[in-house]
C-alpha cells in the first residue's frame, strides 16, 4: 500500500493495526496451546497483572460480555489454566485466579509475543516506546471521557 493511500482516520488506523497485532498474537497463543488465541491470552494476562476480584471485573477489564467470558473461563478452567475460588465473605462471588500451569503458560506466551511485536521492522525501539506511552495516555483519556469498552470486542 502506497504511503498516500493510508488513511489518517485514527479509528481506521487502530482497527487495521489492531487486526494485524491480534492475528500475530492469536497465532502465537494457539501455537502454545491456547485455543482461544488473543482472548485467552488477554484473560490470563489480566488475571496475572491486574488480579481482578470478580468475574464481572475481569470481563470489564478485558472487554468481554458475561456470556462470552463465562464460556471462556469454563474452558480455561477445564484446561487447568484458571481456577475460580469462592469468596468466603460472599459465596455468590467467584474470584478467577491463574493456576501455576496458567502462570507458566502466560509467561511463555508473553516472551514469545514480545519477540514478535516489540521489534517491528521500520520502527525504532524509541518510537515503539513513545507509541506505547501515547496509547496508555489515550486509554486513560478515553476512560475519563466515559468511552467504555462494551461487548466482546477482543
Amino acid at each position: 500500500m502506497a504511503g498516500s493511500d493510508i488513511s489518517t482516520d485514527l479509528a481506521l488506523l487502530f482497527q487495521r493495526n489492531g487486526q494485524r497485532l491480534r492475528n500475530t498474537i492469536d497465532q502465537i497463543s494457539v501455537a502454545h496451546g491456547l485455543v482461544g488465541g488473543l482472548r485467552d491470552y488477554a484473560v490470563l494476562t489480566t488475571l496475572e497483572e491486574q488480579k481482578p476480584k470478580t468475574q464481572s471485573e475481569l470481563g470489564e477489564l478485558v472487554g468481554l460480555d458475561k456470556t462470552t467470558l463465562m464460556a471462556q473461563l469454563d474452558r480455561l478452567e477445564r484446561e487447568g489454566f484458571v481456577e475460580r475460588k469462592l469468596d468466603p465473605a460472599n459465596r455468590r462471588v467467584r474470584t478467577p485466579v491463574l493456576t501455576p500451569k496458567g502462570k507458566k503458560l502466560q509467561r511463555t506466551i508473553t516472551v514469545a509475543r514480545r519477540k514478535a511485536v516489540d521489534d517491528i521492522p521500520g520502527m525504532t525501539a524509541s518510537e515503539l516506546q513513545t507509541l506505547r506511552a501515547l496509547l496508555i495516555k489515550l486509554d486513560a483519556a478515553c476512560e475519563e471521557a466515559g468511552m467504555k469498552i462494551v461487548g466482546s470486542c477482543v
